[in-house]
């Protein structure tokens, strides 16, 4: 009987040691494989080389890899701008590169550095580091670098614009910049990395601060790769006109200001100020300007003739939405509130806004909004140069009535503060004062005005108002005041100012007025090409309902009439009162202690008028002031 557990043994041994035979053969194969693939290589012809300082230098290596290449790298020890690499694809084994390099013209003579290329390949297996030393030599000797203008060596430009000259360029050495000096003061070097020589446009940026007819004296230079320098050449750049509208954010004194430059083209709403007036804006016809509750405009400060004094005009046809709040409202000032400097009438111009006339300008809206410190020079008008014109600080002319302006305060005016020039636009809650000259002027005006407040403390009149006979024939065209309160610095203050003014064919009426505290006369009034006569219906100028007091030392001094027109017959049919002081009123105060009545209701004259039978602009519980307004003497 045959032993068959021991055949089975054997035979289960047998084949235990031929897979563990297949096994080990199979896996000293891989490792044989991977051992027969060599690591990627870098070589070269050369380890060393030298190259003249501001010369280019070129090597090229040859790369192999039997795996496939992938990447290779080169460290420059001189310049890491001069590291480089380069990748490959995984069918490439084997590649040249070629490296250039140019070492600074100030490297020194005979100084070294080295160039190593290592090689990665798909195993990310890395070649030995093939180093290069590289000897530096001095540059040869060659001529310094030239600059010619080839064309014109003067150009214009617009504001933030370009004025462009064409430079021809020599330099055998190489180029490198162009050194810039503007009207003496070195500007930026232009660098002429990848220029070739010959001819060059250079473009000179005019500043955004430029005004038409500004010049620029700019200087240019050639610079080599030796640093040697040519001789300069001379050019002038002339700024010619644009209105287009530039918005820049500039730091003034920390604080971050947006300065306005030019016409604005286009509707806008300006609601993240505070802004910068910078020279003359205009608000182009066709367009409406929004400025939204709480905003502040510095005025920049200078002079008409410097072009950089900020002045804003709204041209007839166009439209500004200026809509300020009792609680926020829009303030116009001197850009020296922000710098430290003393803020002084006349430090910049003023607001212009324009009408188109006989026409209802709905839509133009000024309403709560300060002007302060404007009124800036325009031109002597005296052999002595002792008097000159200047901006008014706030400027309606020809505007329609259908615009809404109310709550206006202007302080310290060099000029005039408010003036009305033609047209019909009504206007009411006018706070005016410290003006050199009038603080509130009409001149050829229509409309209707109600609660005037001018407290003058240095100016030569309060109001002033100039005559309407004649006016494109229309004899009937008049200003209707009421309810004007207007107080000077006191009658025994040494100013030569008035509480009002009216001349030049007059034609106006004024109801519940109150005049008083003025060293001059109170109110004075040329009467020559007008009509007066004691009848409230008929007379071309009537006073009427109102008070004056304390003006130029009180009684016959309150009125100076060249007509003797108001005397104490006339005054008793207009029911005005002389010399009896309302309580509370004085050159600090404009608050009555109580209400003074009068007989005459303004609203009777025309809807638009806000009913107040009493004299002045206030009652002693409505300070319409209070909020909006600032500077009022206290």
């Amino acid at each position: 009987m045959k032993n068959t557990s021991r055949f089975f043994s054997f035979q289960w041994i047998g084949t235990m040691l031929m897979l563990v035979g297949l096994l080990t053969y199979s896996g000293c194969s891989e490792d044989d494989s991977n051992e027969t693939i060599p690591a990627p290589t870098v070589t070269t012809t050369t380890s060393t080389l030298s190259v003249e300082a501001g010369s280019e230098l070129s090597i090229t290596v040859a790369l192999a890899a039997p795996a496939g290449l992938k990447e290779l790298q080169v460290t420059n020890s001189l310049s890491a701008d001069g590291n480089a690499s380069e990748s490959y694809t995984a069918d490439q084994t084997t590649a040249s590169y070629t490296y250039t390099f140019t070492p600074p013209v100030t490297t020194a003579a005979d100084s070294e550095f080295t160039l190593t290329f290592v090689a990665t390949d798909q195993q990310d297996r890395t070649s030995e580091s093939l180093v290069v030393t590289v000897t530096v030599t001095a540059p040869t000797a060659t001529d310094p670098p030239t600059l010619a203008v080839a064309g014109e060596a003067t150009a214009t430009g617009e504001r933030s614009g370009n004025a462009e000259f064409t430079l021809t360029l020599t330099a055998p050495a190489g180029l490198k910049e162009l050194a810039v000096t503007v009207d003496g003061q070195a500007a930026d070097p232009v660098s002429l990395d990848g220029v070739n020589v010959g001819e060059y446009m250079y473009t000179f940026a005019v500043p955004d601060t430029a005004f038409t007819g500004d010049t620029y004296a700019v200087q240019v230079a050639l610079t080599d790769q030796q640093d040697r320098s040519s001789d300069p050449v001379d050019l002038t750049v002339t700024v010619i006109e644009s209105d287009d509208l530039l918005i820049t954010e500039i730091d003034v004194n920390g604080t971050t200001v947006k300065r306005l430059r030019g016409d604005f083209e286009e509707d806008m709403t300006l609601d993240d100020g505070p802004y910068l007036i910078y020279g003359a804006v205009d608000v182009d016809a066709g367009v409406t300007l929004t400025i939204v509750a709480g905003q502040t405009f510095y005025g920049q400060p200078g002079s008409d003739a410097d072009g950089i004094m900020g002045n804003m005009e709204v041209d007839a046809g166009a439209l500004i939405n200026a809509q300020g709040t009792a609680t926020s409202p829009i303030i116009f000032t001197s850009l020296n509130e922000l710098t430290g400097t003393a803020s002084a009438p006349g430090d910049w111009g003023g607001i212009e806004i324009n009408g188109i006339k006989d026409e209802p300008d709905a839509g133009i809206v000024f309403a709560y909004v300060q002007i302060n410190y404007a009124g800036g020079f325009i031109e002597f008008t005296g052999d002595a140069q002792d008097e000159y014109r200047g901006y008014e600080a706030l400027d309606l002319k020809e505007i329609g009535s259908e615009a809404d302006i109310h709550h206006v305060q202007v302080y310290a005016g060099a000029d005039e503060g408010i003036r009305i020039d033609g047209g019909t636009v009504n206007v009411r809650y006018l706070v005016a004062g410290n003006c050199l000259d009038s603080d509130i002027n009409w001149d050829e005006w229509g409309g209707y005005g109600q609660f005037w407040l001018v407290v003058g403390q240095q100016n030569d009149k309060g109001t002033e108002g100039r005559g309407n006979r004649g006016i494109d024939g229309n004899d009937g065209l008049n200003p209707q005041l009421a309810n004007l309160s207007v107080i000077g610095p006191g009658a025994d203050t040494e100013l030569d100012a008035q509480a009002l003014r009216v001349d030049d064919d007059p034609v106006f009426r004024i109801y519940n007025g109150l005049f008083a505290e003025w060293p001059d006369d109170g109110i004075e009034i040329e009467q020559e090409g007008s009509t007066f006569t004691a009848d409230l219906a008929t007379s071309q100028g009537v006073i009427a309902y109102s008070y004056l007091w304390n003006n130029a030392g009180g009684g016959e001094e309150n009125w100076k009439d060249e007509g003797s027109f108001f005397d104490p017959a006339t005054n008793a049919v207009f029911a005005n009162v002389v010399d009896a002081p309302i309580g509370g009123i004085s050159p600090n105060s404009w608050l009555p202690t109580a209400t003074q009545a009068t007989d005459f209701d303004p609203a009777t004259i025309n809807e638009w008028f806000e009913a107040a039978a009493y004299v002045g602009a206030f009652t002693p519980d409505n300070d319409w002031t209070a909020g909006w307004t600032s500077n009022l003497p206290e």
